[in-house]
């Protein structure tokens, strides 16, 4: 499996993890900063981000557009994904034939996987393809 195929089969959770990464950073920055700045005792410095010291603002930004990005595009996912349910969701085939270009937009989006649900789909209701 290539590492194409693995990101579309499982995007979902991938830009789950990204968004709670950038998350991580994000806060990593923000602890160090107030430790920096006195506001909290250096007793609980965590050691490995003593070294973060002078760039606790970039881990502060990175992180928060990686955060910021992360959880935008699997919230579009998951935006896809319950339109691609919703529309695959019909036995009317004049239904299906008018909402087929959107569904299969969705299809690409989301992976091989629901590309192969909207081929059976249109074998189940004998849908010609172009």
């Amino acid at each position: 499996m290539t590492l194409k195929e693995y990101w579309q089969k499982n995007k979902k959770g991938l830009l789950l993890m990204i968004g709670i990464l950038g998350t991580v950073i994000a806060m990593s920055g923000l602890w160090e900063l107030l430790i920096e700045f006195d506001q909290v005792d250096r007793k609980y410095e965590v050691p490995i981000l003593d070294q973060i010291d002078m760039v606790a603002w970039f881990f502060i930004i990175i992180g928060a557009i990686i955060a910021v990005g992360g959880f935008l595009y699997h919230h579009d996912i998951n935006k896809r994904y319950r339109k691609f349910v919703e529309l695959m969701d019909t036995d009317s085939k004049a239904a299906f034939i008018r909402n087929l270009p959107e569904i299969e937009e969705c299809a690409i989006d989301l992976g091989p996987e629901y590309e192969a649900q909207v081929i059976e789909k249109r074998k189940k209701l004998k849908v010609k393809t172009r």
